[in-house]
């Protein structure tokens, strides 16, 4: 990785040194068997049962796994997992959007480098108002409009007060955007310690990565727990 991006081996050196422990040609096997096992369900189910649906989730969780998982990734390469999940903006219009704000967050400490803060805000500001206004994305936060009934049904037969799941996506989303906002108000306006240069840009990474997890997760309990699209396809064929 280059600087500090927000994939699991930059993230989590914070940790674990990992390229102090492993020689290099070891961390790319690794590197490879992670990324190949994280893809792997997902390419499977669309095999099993191909559909347009499933084919536009599929590019997004593997376009996800390649940028949180591969050897060498660039602060920028979050934008190869940005391009497909605007094919399903329209479908998903809230997770998209939430993942769109992180994916641009990530690029914080690259942006500030390159003296773009204000383009930031602004262009951040514009979007978010245009999905909020144009797809209305509070008001489809529901199992149906998130792709999560099947999921929640499952989960109901063994919990069956699971019920508050929209509700917990929704807080989940304004604690998500309300740290981003104080990152970046941190990163903009305070100095970091002498003793720790790093700390306001990892701390970006680090985030940005366990929200990148997180939307792995939830990209993949989508492309399961669809029933309806292979089904469809072969009614089509």
């Amino acid at each position: 990785f280059q600087d500090k991006v927000a994939n699991i081996w930059c993230s989590f050196s914070i940790f674990l040194k990992i390229k102090d422990i492993l020689p290099p040609h070891f961390q790319i096997i690794i590197s490879i068997c992670f990324t190949f096992l994280s893809l792997l369900p997902a390419c499977i189910k669309l095999t099993l049962q191909p559909s347009s649906k499933g084919f536009r989730f599929t590019l997004v969780s593997c376009a996800l796994s390649f940028f949180l998982f591969s050897f060498q990734v660039h602060e920028k390469s979050i934008l190869l997992v940005s391009l497909p999940v605007c094919l399903v903006l329209s479908e998903i219009p809230f997770m998209s959007t939430w993942f769109l704000l992180v994916s641009t967050f990530s690029m914080l400490p690259l942006l500030l480098k390159d003296e773009l803060l204000m383009p930031l805000v602004v262009t951040t500001m514009a979007f978010f108002i245009a999905c909020t206004t144009s797809f209305s994305i509070f008001e489809k936060t529901s199992e149906e409009e998130l792709q999560l009934k099947s999921f929640s049904l499952s989960v109901r037969k063994y919990l069956p007060c699971f019920t508050f799941l929209s509700r917990i996506m929704q807080y989940l989303f304004f604690i998500s955007v309300i740290t981003m906002v104080l990152l970046t108000l941190l990163t903009v306006t305070l100095d970091p310690p002498q003793k720790l240069p790093d700390l306001f840009s990892v701390l970006v990474c680090f985030v940005s990565c366990l929200h990148f997890l997180f939307f792995l997760v939830y990209f993949n309990i989508i492309i399961m727990w669809d029933s309806k699209g292979g089904r469809n396809q072969k009614k089509i064929n």
